[in-house]
């Protein structure tokens, strides 16, 4: 029997041992006006993301990374920090909430992280060798990853099913998220998450032509972007940015929130109400002045 463990690579590395640098900045406008703190700054940012592999989103230990840890880190005053994330997050290159930075279109300029590449390079090798040597092979038990290879099973199925990249129909993708959700859930008061989840399996049939049948992880990857406060319109330009590399819409999970992240509705939304907080917090310290 073949142990998909003994294939596994040790993990030496944390997070992207290297990443990739597109040679076309050079050629964008908005990256050539910048100063040179804020250049500078923007690769250190993105080499902390690499490391950090959580979707573009800079850590420090696991957690966000504060304005102050990455002041550290980089060895640089807070001042010029602030001053080189104030002028990367107006040309779109980060964004920068509640202290927290994200590099805006990290997660669809390097593709899947390392952790995953490794998870699927331990299934091929363990897939080749069992069936190399006249065993029988079926796929682990787990949920697919954005690359991963469509299920091994040796069970009949139809050609629909064989092939993720068949098109299909609007109505048959929305016959099979309610049936799925039902299964999964059998949560009947969820209907906005419903119509969430439907609207995003059209939207991607609809830019891509790809089937994709909807899973526990599709499902709680919709959940997340609810959380976030995702729209149809972020998934949209998620796509859109990542129509060379994303084959299920699973890869579109941290994709889709840096775009709302960078959406310019969405930070004046979140400044406006950081401003009402503050004067809320000035009047309510005015009132109790004898």
């Amino acid at each position: 029997m073949v142990n998909l463990d003994d294939y596994k690579p040790r993990d030496l590395s944390h997070g992207y041992l290297w990443i990739k640098f597109r040679t076309s900045l050079l050629d964008e406008p908005k990256f050539a006006r910048m100063s040179d703190l804020a250049k500078a700054v923007y690769l250190e940012l993105y080499l902390q993301a690499g490391r950090s592999d959580a979707g573009g989103l800079v850590l420090s230990s696991d957690k966000p990374a504060s304005i102050d840890d990455i002041a550290y880190s980089l060895h640089r005053s807070d001042a010029d920090l602030q001053t080189a994330l104030d002028e990367l997050q107006r040309a779109g290159f980060v964004a920068v909430q509640d202290g927290q930075v994200d590099i805006c279109r990290f997660a669809s300029e390097q593709g899947p992280s390392p952790k995953v590449e490794r998870e699927q390079w331990a299934r091929r090798q363990a897939k080749k060798r069992a069936l190399a040597k006249g065993e029988s092979w079926t796929e682990p038990d787990t949920e697919p990853d954005s690359k991963t290879e469509p299920d091994v099973k040796t069970d009949s199925k139809t050609d629909a099913d064989k092939d993720l990249k068949t098109k299909t129909t609007d109505s048959e993708v929305t016959q099979m998220s309610r049936g799925s959700h039902a299964d999964v859930t059998r949560d009947k008061g969820r209907s906005s998450f419903d119509d969430f989840s439907q609207s995003v399996l059209k939207l991607w049939t609809a830019e891509t032509g790809l089937l994709f049948k909807p899973n526990q992880k599709f499902l709680s990857m919709v959940q997340y972007w609810q959380d976030e406060g995702v729209t149809l319109k972020h998934v949209q330009t998620a796509i859109s940015e990542s129509r060379d590399k994303a084959e299920t819409p699973l890869y579109l999970e941290a994709v889709a929130v840096n775009c709302k992240n960078r959406d310019p509705q969405v930070i004046a939304q979140k400044q406006l109400e950081k401003f009402r907080r503050l004067s809320q917090d000035n009047n309510g310290g005015d009132s109790g002045v004898q």
